[in-house]
């Protein structure tokens, strides 16, 4: 408005232009739209922060003052159609400078009415309103899918990714149960969580996970490690040996990203300009490598390996087709398979899709896994044995063990590959990294998480118990939306959390925590979305996608930061625990959750506690 303002004084009756009148005209106009639309959005404002979340009556003459908001989109829209007429076709007698400052104006115009239609287009709920009781029946539950699938197909196609039919039928289905009836908004979520981390820290949940004393029925499920045996001494060692091979795997982009000064003095000597130009002597198994090689020169940098000891490297990245390569580890004496994690977008196609799918596996019965997971798993073992060879790779190195790692989504999916290797290579061994939920239990996997990491907690079964845990806090919360917000905003959030909300979370009638969470209670708590009555049975649609368990993968090594530097020059500490998995019952909403996945924490980790014990462990290890 001011903007305008400026415009319209420098441009007098007496300004050397034809059509002038007509600028008048436009920004007359502007200012009277502009008006209009601070007045209403004040007033949206104030009658949006009556009332508590889940009371909305004091907000109900609000739909009044949106609907007149969208009213004034035409006016809008004409004004700026009037303003486009008079900059690009009625001003070419006027001066070149001003027009331009104009036409700036009425371009950053379009752009916003071009972001207020995407985001009503996100943001609108096309399935209406659902039956008051709570009750979900068949026909919304397939109406909410196509809804959701449709919503995918277009995502996939402005970022001009294909997927077959079936997997955006399985993302329909899987955001349908997460996200039908539950009648809120991105707000509402927001302030959801910030409500159940409050929960959480009252609960001495997140202190007792840092101190190990962490209990499930009545027993613990952390138990510290113990540096002086010689399991425990070996499998750290092991971790924070293979660690640099899962982080190797994310290639130059992450590799550039974490060592930026230094990245291109440290890759090249391995780069090889113009590979895709011309023909080398040199037998580089390589397969979807740019024309540098940038891939391949961040293995080595990473890894120290010689260019005879990588076998095999690949990075076509597709539906359910990950990335990986193969390299010889003389120093252990293992064939290394180390696959990527998520990196793109058809990478995060495959973690949505979550559907469980059953294994066929000679052998395992009754076994489900993380279906997009494990298509990608069974890709790469046929590539493994078409194209690496891999029982002759064996074969030529008799003594060698076969290990194979990964992280985030690469963790899952040497998971699942390791049992499908398993009964032609016995000895084998998996490590994988900061694992998605979700997945199975085998002996020879390791998994290694850091802290508050949320990827290993991101079973479908967790989702669900989070989803009842916000509608819950939200329910029985007395305080606006706006002050709960304001607390997840503070840097104290904690202090704040005390002084604007205090003990009005009324919470003790409700249960959430990991320890008596089960399908009775997301019964008990569901109906609070549409009812105010109990006993409804609206969690008997979404049941079909979550009645099956899928957990982490086979022992867990679970590693928290004991105390932080305490000065600008002193590292952390930390200590390692074997958890159960159900100690990863539950998300956690807690600061560190997204930072503490990055392949980056959990090597870092690894090396400082190999660091902690020089004398009991070997530090003599790159990562």
């Amino acid at each position: 408005m001011v903007f305008f303002g400026v415009i319209y004084h420098l441009h007098d009756r007496n300004y050397p232009c034809p059509s002038i009148g007509m600028l008048h005209i436009f920004l007359i106009g502007v200012f009277a739209i502009l008006s209009c639309l601070i007045i209403l959005e004040l007033a949206i404002g104030i009658i949006s922060s009556r009332g508590t979340i889940y009371n909305s009556r004091p907000r109900r003459s609000l739909r009044y003052f949106l609907y007149f908001r969208l009213l004034l989109i035409l006016p809008e829209l004409s004004w700026t159609a009037l303003g486009t007429y008079w900059t690009f076709d009625d001003s070419s007698d006027c001066p070149g400078e001003d027009v331009i400052v104009v036409r700036i104006a009425i371009l950053a115009n379009w752009c916003l009415f071009f972001i207020f239609s995407v985001m009503v287009y996100c943001l609108f709920d096309p399935l209406g309103s659902l039956p008051l009781d709570g009750r979900i029946g068949r026909d919304e539950l397939e109406r909410a899918q196509r809804v959701w699938e449709k919503r995918c197909r277009l995502v996939c196609f402005c970022a001009q990714t294909e997927s077959d039919g079936q997997a955006y039928s399985d993302l329909g289905a899987l955001f349908a149960s997460v996200f039908l009836n539950m009648g809120t908004v991105p707000s509402d979520i927001a302030a959801g969580l910030v409500l159940v981390h409050r929960q959480q820290e009252d609960s001495q949940l997140f202190a007792e996970i840092k101190n190990g004393s962490l209990r499930r029925n009545n027993e613990f499920v952390m138990n510290p490690f113990d540096i002086n045996v010689e399991e425990d001494k070996m499998t750290l060692w092991n971790l924070a040996h293979y660690s640099s091979y899962a982080k190797a795997a994310y290639g130059w982009p992450f590799y550039v990203l974490h060592n930026f000064t230094s990245s291109q003095y440290s890759l090249c000597r391995y780069y090889r300009f113009c590979s895709c130009a011309r023909k080398s002597t040199d037998d580089y198994p390589i397969i979807g490598d740019n024309c540098c090689l940038c891939n391949y020169a961040t293995i080595r940098a990473t890894t120290n390996l010689s260019k005879e000891d990588i076998l095999y490297t690949r990075y076509v990245d597709k539906d359910c087709e990950l990335p990986f390569f193969v390299a010889v580890d003389r120093r252990t004496k293992s064939i290394v398979v180390s696959i990527r994690g998520t990196l793109s977008l058809h990478d995060a196609l495959t973690d949505l899709r979550a559907i469980p799918q059953e294994l066929n596996i000679d052998g395992v019965e009754d076994a489900y896994a993380h279906s997009g997971i494990y298509s990608s798993a069974r890709k790469i073992k046929i590539l493994l044995e078409e194209e690496v060879n891999l029982e002759s790779v064996m074969a030529r190195h008799p003594d060698f063990k076969l290990v194979i790692v990964g992280h985030s989504l690469g963790a899952g999916a040497a998971s699942i590959l390791s049992i499908l290797l398993e009964s032609i290579y016995p000895e084998l061994l998996c490590y994988a990294y900061s694992p998605p939920g979700g997945l199975l239990s085998q002996k020879f996997v390791t998994s290694a998480i850091f802290g508050n990491d949320l990827v290993p907690r991101l079973s479908l079964q967790n989702i669900m118990k989070l989803r009842s845990s916000i509608m819950a806090c939200i329910r029985f919360c007395r305080r606006p939306k706006y002050q709960v917000l304001m607390t997840g905003c503070c840097c104290c959030a904690t202090t704040c959390c005390q002084c604007f909300i205090g003990n009005d979370i009324d919470l003790d009638d409700v249960t959430i925590d990991g320890d008596n969470t089960d399908n009775g209670t997301a019964l008990e708590i569901l109906p609070l979305l549409t009812a105010s009555r109990m006993g409804s049975g609206s969690f008997g649609a979404i049941n079909t996608v979550t009645d099956i368990d899928l957990f982490l993968p086979g022992r867990i090594v679970h590693i928290m930061e004991d105390q932080p530097p305490r000065s600008c020059g002193s590292k952390a500490t930390y200590k390692a625990f074997w958890s159960d998995r159900s100690a990863f019952d539950a998300l956690l909403v807690a600061s560190g959750m997204i930072g503490d996945h990055f392949p980056d924490a959990i090597c870092n980790s690894l090396l400082h506690l190999i660091d902690q014990y020089p004398q009991n462990i070997d530090s003599d290890i790159r990562i």
